[in-house]
């Protein structure tokens, strides 16, 4: 059974979570209210679905899409002195590449892409803060596989 995307509702929303783990300053709902990096799975989705990212029906789905073998999860940060390269899941990868030669095959990209990148240039600082959340939201969350 292929591995499925976790359906994100919200990329903005998602974004700020991640700059706020990024931070450690609270981006999302409370400014100055310390949200720590969730330690489990369980805190992990609880704080993606409390922040609107996504629904507890598409995180069921999507662990289960696991068959109960995601057991940890793991933050990593880069710094000045050191680069962190994040590989893409090597299951969800090898799934998609058999997928790409498919009759009907579509390349998941999040709507906000279409939005912001095709349809013009950004209008207002704000379109350029939604989409550098929406960016980071996506590309933290999508395994690129």
């Amino acid at each position: 059974m292929p591995i499925k995307r976790l359906k994100i509702t919200n990329y903005e929303a998602l974004g700020l979570l991640v700059k706020t783990w990024a931070t450690g300053e609270n981006r999302l709902d409370k400014p100055g209210r310390f949200l720590p990096i969730p330690k489990t799975i369980a805190e992990f989705t609880g704080m993606l679905v409390h922040s609107g990212a996504t629904t507890q029906l598409a995180v069921d789905e999507w662990l289960a899409s696991f068959d109960g073998s995601m057991k940890r999860i793991t933050f990593v940060q880069s710094t000045p002195e050191e680069l962190v390269i994040r590989l893409p899941m090597r299951k969800m990868l090898e799934d998609t590449e058999k997928q790409i030669d498919m009759p009907g095959f579509y390349y998941p990209l999040p709507a906000f892409y279409s939005v912001d990148f095709f349809a013009g240039a950004p209008e207002s600082i704000n379109d350029y803060w939604r989409t550098h959340a929406e960016r980071i939201g996506d590309y933290t969350i999508a395994q690129c596989g």
